[in-house]
């Protein structure tokens, strides 16, 4: 059965992690705990904890147990807000390499906090998953840090996205949701938008500026 499994790229996105002192958590420590669960070609970029991996599309699937410094100036995963070591369906994707997303996440997120002894939230995407939801961005600032990818477990209701609309009312702040991606676009910053913490906690989710998300799309 397993000879029978497609090999996938993967990215995964921590949450939480190397932010303002807390949560230290060293990349190379994050490779080796991939490598022991079993996915190959496993890369980072910076330290706020995002890597590719491959893997064969089923082989997350088993049971979590067993062996289990600074980001960029406009801030990733703003306000630290969010979910989830899981994602349900995501946009776009096949079922097996949705199940396979899921799985790995979890995977990943339990073999983590058996490592380092607190919880590290996880969002994982297939390659094929992140690369569109990139695309679909409706917004093309500037500078590219000054909008942020939100990846999250699941769509937002109608009553959050007439909180979040009245949040915006009247500021130069923009949101964008498509399915289980956010979009959130700050033209003077993160840290100039009053509605962006209280934004992100709404929708909650795994955040990465456009920056950050191009130069993961670019190692898978």
């Amino acid at each position: 059965m397993s000879g029978q499994l497609t090999k996938r790229r993967f990215a995964a996105f921590l949450r939480g992690v190397n932010v303002g002192g807390a949560h230290r958590l060293p990349m190379a420590e994050v490779r080796a705990v991939l490598g022991e669960l079993g996915a190959s070609d496993v890369a980072t970029y910076i330290q706020s904890g995002n890597i590719v991996f491959t893997a064969e599309a089923g082989a997350g699937e088993g049971p979590a147990g067993g062996d289990p410094a600074g980001d960029d100036p406009a801030g990733d995963d703003p306000a630290g807000a969010g979910l989830t070591a899981g994602g349900g369906e995501h946009d776009g994707d096949s079922g097996t390499d949705a199940t396979a997303a899921e799985a790995w996440a979890v995977r990943i997120a339990t073999a983590l906090e058996q490592r380092v002894g607190f919880p590290v939230p996880v969002a994982v995407r297939s390659a094929e998953v992140l690369a569109a939801a990139r695309q679909a961005c409706p917004y093309a600032p500037d500078d590219p840090r000054f909008c942020h990818l939100i990846l999250l477990e699941s769509a937002p209701s109608a009553g959050v996205m007439d909180e979040i609309r009245a949040l915006t009312s009247g500021t130069d702040t923009e949101v964008a949701v498509e399915g289980t991606t956010a979009y959130l676009l700050t033209p003077g910053g993160l840290a100039a938008s009053k509605p962006a913490a209280a934004i992100s906690r709404r929708l909650g989710g795994t955040a990465r500026n456009l920056h950050t998300v191009d130069a993961v799309i670019e190692r898978l």
